[in-house]
Protein backbone atom coordinates (compact mmCIF):
# COMPACT_ATOMS: atom_id res chain seq x y z
CA UNK A 1 0.00 0.00 0.00
CA UNK A 2 1.24 3.48 -0.84
CA UNK A 3 0.11 6.53 1.14
CA UNK A 4 1.03 10.06 0.15
CA UNK A 5 1.54 13.29 2.06
CA UNK A 6 1.82 16.70 0.47
CA UNK A 7 2.77 20.05 1.90
CA UNK A 8 0.14 22.82 1.99
CA UNK A 9 0.90 26.44 1.19
CA UNK A 10 -0.93 29.07 3.28
CA UNK A 11 -4.44 28.68 4.78
CA UNK A 12 -3.56 27.37 8.23
CA UNK A 13 -0.09 26.22 7.23
CA UNK A 14 3.19 27.82 8.27
CA UNK A 15 4.47 27.19 4.72
CA UNK A 16 4.20 30.33 2.59
CA UNK A 17 4.63 30.95 -1.11
CA UNK A 18 7.79 33.08 -0.55
CA UNK A 19 9.35 30.15 1.35
CA UNK A 20 8.51 27.74 -1.47
CA UNK A 21 9.88 30.22 -4.03
CA UNK A 22 13.11 30.49 -2.00
CA UNK A 23 13.49 26.68 -2.13
CA UNK A 24 12.74 26.58 -5.86
CA UNK A 25 15.23 29.39 -6.56
CA UNK A 26 17.92 27.56 -4.60
CA UNK A 27 17.35 24.31 -6.49
CA UNK A 28 17.34 26.11 -9.86
CA UNK A 29 20.48 28.13 -9.14
CA UNK A 30 22.54 25.71 -7.02
CA UNK A 31 21.31 22.36 -8.38
CA UNK A 32 20.47 20.84 -5.00
CA UNK A 33 17.84 21.32 -2.30
CA UNK A 34 18.18 23.95 0.40
CA UNK A 35 18.38 22.07 3.70
CA UNK A 36 18.13 24.29 6.77
CA UNK A 37 19.24 21.84 9.45
CA UNK A 38 18.40 22.35 13.12
CA UNK A 39 21.29 23.64 15.23
CA UNK A 40 21.65 20.51 17.40
CA UNK A 41 20.12 17.60 15.50
CA UNK A 42 19.17 14.55 17.55
CA UNK A 43 18.59 12.30 14.53
CA UNK A 44 19.57 12.35 10.87
CA UNK A 45 17.50 11.22 7.91
CA UNK A 46 19.61 10.32 4.88
CA UNK A 47 18.10 10.91 1.43
CA UNK A 48 19.47 9.01 -1.55
CA UNK A 49 18.59 11.12 -4.58
CA UNK A 50 19.74 8.38 -6.94
CA UNK A 51 17.46 5.74 -5.42
CA UNK A 52 14.08 7.37 -6.00
CA UNK A 53 14.74 9.88 -3.18
CA UNK A 54 14.66 7.05 -0.59
CA UNK A 55 14.76 8.30 2.99
CA UNK A 56 16.60 6.28 5.66
CA UNK A 57 17.00 6.77 9.39
CA UNK A 58 20.67 5.90 9.73
CA UNK A 59 23.00 4.40 7.18
CA UNK A 60 22.86 1.00 5.55
CA UNK A 61 25.31 -1.25 7.41
CA UNK A 62 28.52 -2.43 5.77
CA UNK A 63 27.43 -6.01 6.47
CA UNK A 64 23.83 -7.01 6.94
CA UNK A 65 23.01 -8.72 10.22
CA UNK A 66 22.45 -12.44 10.44
CA UNK A 67 20.92 -14.61 13.15
CA UNK A 68 20.42 -18.22 14.01
CA UNK A 69 16.92 -19.53 14.47
CA UNK A 70 17.47 -19.53 18.25
CA UNK A 71 18.60 -15.87 18.24
CA UNK A 72 15.67 -14.88 16.06
CA UNK A 73 13.07 -16.72 18.13
CA UNK A 74 14.42 -15.73 21.56
CA UNK A 75 15.82 -12.23 20.96
CA UNK A 76 13.36 -10.93 18.37
CA UNK A 77 10.12 -12.82 18.90
CA UNK A 78 10.37 -13.35 22.66
CA UNK A 79 10.16 -17.13 22.68
CA UNK A 80 11.81 -19.05 25.48
CA UNK A 81 14.48 -21.53 24.40
CA UNK A 82 12.54 -24.75 23.85
CA UNK A 83 13.35 -27.57 26.27
CA UNK A 84 10.35 -29.89 26.09
CA UNK A 85 9.06 -32.07 23.30
CA UNK A 86 5.80 -30.11 23.13
CA UNK A 87 7.70 -26.81 22.75
CA UNK A 88 9.75 -28.28 19.89
CA UNK A 89 6.55 -29.64 18.34
CA UNK A 90 5.02 -26.14 18.48
CA UNK A 91 8.08 -24.68 16.75
CA UNK A 92 7.91 -27.36 14.08
CA UNK A 93 4.20 -26.72 13.51
CA UNK A 94 4.68 -22.95 13.31
CA UNK A 95 8.03 -22.66 11.50
CA UNK A 96 8.82 -26.16 10.20
CA UNK A 97 11.86 -26.04 12.49
CA UNK A 98 13.46 -29.27 13.72
CA UNK A 99 15.42 -29.35 17.03
CA UNK A 100 18.78 -29.85 15.30
CA UNK A 101 18.13 -26.73 13.17
CA UNK A 102 17.75 -24.37 16.15
CA UNK A 103 21.38 -23.17 15.96
CA UNK A 104 21.57 -22.93 12.15
CA UNK A 105 21.36 -19.66 10.24
CA UNK A 106 17.86 -18.32 9.68
CA UNK A 107 17.85 -17.50 5.96
CA UNK A 108 14.81 -15.23 6.26
CA UNK A 109 16.38 -12.99 8.89
CA UNK A 110 17.40 -10.25 6.43
CA UNK A 111 13.77 -9.77 5.33
CA UNK A 112 12.66 -9.56 8.97
CA UNK A 113 15.43 -7.08 9.81
CA UNK A 114 14.77 -5.00 6.68
CA UNK A 115 11.08 -4.59 7.60
CA UNK A 116 11.60 -3.92 11.31
CA UNK A 117 15.07 -2.55 12.05
CA UNK A 118 16.47 -1.50 8.68
CA UNK A 119 17.06 2.21 7.99
CA UNK A 120 14.16 2.47 5.51
CA UNK A 121 11.67 0.88 7.91
CA UNK A 122 12.87 3.08 10.78
CA UNK A 123 12.42 6.23 8.66
CA UNK A 124 8.94 5.05 7.64
CA UNK A 125 7.83 4.58 11.25
CA UNK A 126 9.39 7.85 12.43
CA UNK A 127 7.85 9.99 9.70
CA UNK A 128 4.50 8.19 9.84
CA UNK A 129 4.13 9.20 13.50
CA UNK A 130 4.77 12.88 12.75
CA UNK A 131 2.21 15.33 11.40
CA UNK A 132 4.17 15.91 8.19
CA UNK A 133 1.27 16.92 5.97
CA UNK A 134 -2.29 16.06 5.07
CA UNK A 135 -3.28 12.91 3.30
CA UNK A 136 -3.48 13.48 -0.42
CA UNK A 137 -6.99 14.74 -0.96
CA UNK A 138 -6.79 16.62 -4.25
CA UNK A 139 -5.27 19.85 -5.52
CA UNK A 140 -5.57 22.78 -3.12
CA UNK A 141 -2.31 24.68 -2.77
CA UNK A 142 -0.32 21.46 -2.42
CA UNK A 143 3.33 21.26 -3.38
CA UNK A 144 5.96 18.53 -3.20
CA UNK A 145 5.38 15.49 -1.06
CA UNK A 146 6.52 12.19 0.32
CA UNK A 147 5.11 8.73 -0.21
CA UNK A 148 4.97 5.94 2.33
CA UNK A 149 5.40 2.50 0.77
CA UNK A 150 4.34 -0.64 2.64
CA UNK A 151 4.38 -3.54 0.21
CA UNK A 152 4.13 -1.72 -3.11
CA UNK A 153 3.13 -4.83 -5.06
CA UNK A 154 1.95 -8.37 -4.33
CA UNK A 155 4.78 -10.49 -2.94
CA UNK A 156 6.97 -7.45 -2.30
CA UNK A 157 7.38 -6.60 1.38
CA UNK A 158 9.41 -3.40 1.01
CA UNK A 159 8.66 -0.74 3.61
CA UNK A 160 10.07 2.75 3.23
CA UNK A 161 9.43 6.39 2.48
CA UNK A 162 10.46 8.44 -0.55
CA UNK A 163 10.45 12.17 -1.34
CA UNK A 164 8.97 13.23 -4.67
CA UNK A 165 11.85 15.48 -5.68
CA UNK A 166 14.46 18.01 -4.50
CA UNK A 167 11.77 20.53 -3.54
CA UNK A 168 10.15 17.90 -1.33
CA UNK A 169 13.44 17.44 0.54
CA UNK A 170 13.62 21.17 1.33
CA UNK A 171 9.95 21.17 2.35
CA UNK A 172 10.38 18.11 4.55
CA UNK A 173 13.31 19.68 6.42
CA UNK A 174 11.27 22.87 6.79
CA UNK A 175 8.33 20.91 8.24
CA UNK A 176 10.56 18.92 10.59
CA UNK A 177 11.96 22.23 11.86
CA UNK A 178 8.44 23.66 12.34
CA UNK A 179 7.53 20.63 14.43
CA UNK A 180 10.68 21.04 16.57
CA UNK A 181 11.74 17.44 15.98
CA UNK A 182 15.50 18.04 16.04
CA UNK A 183 15.76 15.85 12.92
CA UNK A 184 18.22 16.85 10.19
CA UNK A 185 18.24 15.74 6.58
CA UNK A 186 21.46 14.86 4.81
CA UNK A 187 21.87 14.01 1.13
CA UNK A 188 23.86 10.94 0.16
CA UNK A 189 25.02 9.80 -3.24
Amino acid sequence: MITRRKFLIGAGSALTLPTVNKFIWHIDSKGHPLIEKPSNPRKTLFVDQFDDFRIDLGREPEEYPTATWREFLVDKLGYKTPTTLSQFRDLYNEFGLKPRELDTDFDGYFEYWDQTEGPSALAYRLLEELNIGPKLAGPCNEVGGIKFVDGDSPGHDYIGVHAYDNLSISLLQNRLNELGTGIAIELIS
